[in-house]
């Protein structure tokens, strides 16, 4: 017994194939088109922009040419990195260490790593040290991290001092100081162990 469908059954599973078909390749026009629709820039728009950008860069260099300290350290961020100014890493200088004097222990924390790399200056560790220390009694973690492991690689051994801003750091969720005060105690363990 070969029992066939009736044509009528035939046709409805033609007609929800086609309607399932369209549904999906409706579906993808739509998302083609919502995607690739991108606003489109005029020449007056583009202008607004670079004028708007104008407008905050020069309110920001007046800001933190009468002092502002939060304003001479985001001047001193764009100069070291070129956004939105030319690169110029002995401007940069200049606004970090403008905010680094009013206190702003990031500004004395990137200070420090300028002067302990050589960035825009020459390279001078007393002085790394020096803001580093700064920007640590602030209690900023990688401050007191960098100037613990100055401390301990000048000594070439855990000493008070070092170990003190490394565990400050630490105690403050800093990871790399973590990881060095961890590899410092399996050190003291290993060598009781070996006595």
């Amino acid at each position: 017994m070969n029992e066939s469908r009736p044509l009528w059954k035939q046709f409805d599973i033609i007609v929800l194939v086609l309607v399932f078909s369209m549904l999906v390749i409706f579906t993808i026009i739509k998302y083609n088109h919502t995607d690739n629709k991108q606003p489109r820039t005029t020449k007056s728009s583009e202008k607004n922009s670079t004028t708007k950008i104008k407008d905050e860069l020069t309110t920001l260099i007046e800001r933190a040419e009468q002092g502002d300290p939060k304003s001479q350290l985001i001047l001193g961020e764009r100069y070291l990195h070129g956004k939105a100014v030319p690169q110029d890493l002995k401007e940069s200088l200049k606004w970090y260490r403008s905010a680094a004097e009013q206190g702003v222990a990031v500004a004395q924390f990137n200070l420090g790593n300028a002067y302990h790399r050589g960035i825009g200056t020459q390279k001078n560790i007393e002085l790394a040290k020096k803001y580093w220390l700064q920007a640590a009694k602030q209690n900023l973690a990688q401050a007191q991290f960098n100037l613990g492991m100055r401390l301990l690689q000048e000594k070439g051994i855990v000493n008070k001092e070092s170990f003190y801003w490394l565990e400050l750091s630490a105690n403050q969720g800093y990871k790399p100081a973590q990881v060095i005060l961890q590899k410092i105690d399996s050190q003291k363990l290993s060598q009781q162990h070996s006595m």
